[in-house]
């Protein structure tokens, strides 16, 4: 099941990880306790955390944002874009 994951961080991160749990299942006997995965699965560099830590403000910030963006059906307001760019109104 470490294969399929559904968080990035939990699943394996180098391919010598996963051959090395297959060269262990495949030796191991059945009668063995449960072998634990993912032990010698290490990444080669220090990878970005896959959830925003500590942006509780930003994200809600970008979901109100991305919820009016998709509710919104009329023209896009000329106000925005100056405020986005104040050259706009010398174009």
């Amino acid at each position: 099941m470490h294969l399929l994951e559904k968080e990035p961080d939990s699943r394996y991160q180098t391919a010598d990880g996963l051959v090395y749990d297959l060269g262990r299942l495949r030796n191991a006997d059945r009668r063995a306790p449960a072998l634990r995965v993912g032990e010698h699965d290490f990444p080669l560099r220090l990878p970005p955390p896959s959830r925003l830590v500590g942006r509780h403000v930003e994200v809600t910030a970008l979901q109100v944002a991305f919820e009016q963006a998709v509710v919104w059906s009329g023209p896009f307001p000329r106000h925005s874009l100056e405020m986005a760019d104040p050259l706009w109104t010398q174009k």
